[in-house]
């Protein structure tokens, strides 16, 4: 029988090898051919590229606003390189003290209407442009010229001794506000961890002790943690809104102050989802950490009682009752670490 056993065994063991080395040309043929694009396929990716050059607009921005939109690739360039080159252009302009907004004015051709600025080309806008904004190519241009010209006129504005001398002011007083409120949210913290640090002596002292003294002894260190968090969130927040009250004052940084804001925005909605989105493992990681608890309890109150000489097995003597518990202890925190890992936030 046992050489009737080898022998099946090494046979099956031979299928096995013969099975896989058959199937490894077979595979390795699988992997090496790849079905040739057709000429529909080809076709279509070569229609997609204008499309997808259309469908990514770009808009043109100065000192923080949003005046116009170009929308087709011309030259080579792209929309957003033709949005970054309108600017520098319209920047230009207006940093002449010279330049005036009645400047600028609108030229048709057959298939485009240039803007300009004396004899300063600023754009041009097609007709693809126009189609993309759903307006007649003409009242278009029409109004990205006024939207230029306005823009010429905020830029002399914004940058007059005037208003960067009202900006300064208003930062000051902006400085003025952020001071007392950093120093009123860190008097509450103080007065309120005093209050709580007094409330946790006094209920030690107590005997015999409520449920309020006893839950007291639980959360208010808790408590304490949690308050010191709070206070710092308050101050970055404080900090975070005068920073972009006191940016938007001033044209140069109006745009960082916009920037910040969004980019602190995105980061807290981030934040807000993965939050949420993790809510179902958090109650699963709860659960496990109750139910371990709970078998720790009840390990230590059987052991406790064999090791008093109430409970009684037959060839456990009484002095084991200690190391063993202890060795089924560690057991049982591994088997509930195993167990929450998958759940715990970054484990996939």
């Amino acid at each position: 029988m046992k050489k009737i056993a080898n022998g099946v065994s090494f046979g099956i063991a031979l299928w096995l090898v013969l099975h896989s080395a058959c199937s490894l040309p077979a595979l390795a043929q699988q992997n090496r051919v790849t079905p040739a694009p057709t000429q529909a396929q080809a076709a279509s990716g070569s229609q997609g590229s204008p499309q997808e050059d259309i469908n990514s607009p770009g808009q043109v921005v100065i000192e923080g606003r949003p005046i116009l939109t170009v929308y087709e690739t011309l030259g080579g360039l792209t929309p957003e390189d033709r949005a970054s080159g309108i600017e520098k252009r319209i920047l230009a302009v207006a940093k002449e003290s010279s330049s005036s907004p009645e400047s600028v004015r609108v030229e048709s051709r057959s298939t485009w209407t240039e803007i300009s600025s004396d004899k300063q080309l600023l754009l041009a806008v097609t007709d693809v442009d126009a189609k993309m904004a759903g307006e007649p190519r003409q009242q278009l241009t029409t109004e990205y010229a006024e939207n230029i010209r306005q823009a010429i006129r905020n830029y002399h504005e914004e940058h007059s001794w005037r208003l960067i001398f009202s900006g300064a002011v208003k930062t000051l007083l902006a400085t003025l506000v952020l001071i007392p409120l950093c120093w009123l949210v860190r008097r509450i913290r103080f007065a309120l961890r005093d209050r709580i640090e007094k409330q946790i002596q006094a209920s030690a002292r107590l005997e015999p002790k409520s449920a309020w003294h006893i839950s007291l002894a639980y959360l208010g260190p808790i408590s304490l943690g949690v308050g010191a968090i709070l206070r710092w969130l308050l101050i970055l927040a404080f900090v975070e809104a005068y920073l972009t009250i006191t940016l938007g004052f001033f044209s140069s940084t109006r745009e960082i102050s916009h920037t910040v804001s969004k980019w602190v925005f995105s980061q807290l909605e981030s934040l807000g989802e993965s939050a949420l989105n993790y809510l179902p493992n958090l109650m699963v990681v709860v659960v496990i950490a109750l139910a371990t608890n709970y078998l720790i309890r009840l390990l230590r109150l059987v052991f406790g009682e064999i090791r008093k000489g109430n409970l009684k097995i037959h060839g456990f003597y009484p002095d084991w009752a200690e190391p063993t518990e202890k060795l089924i202890r560690i057991l049982v925190l591994c088997l509930a670490v195993i167990v929450a890992f998958p759940y715990l936030p970054g484990a996939l």
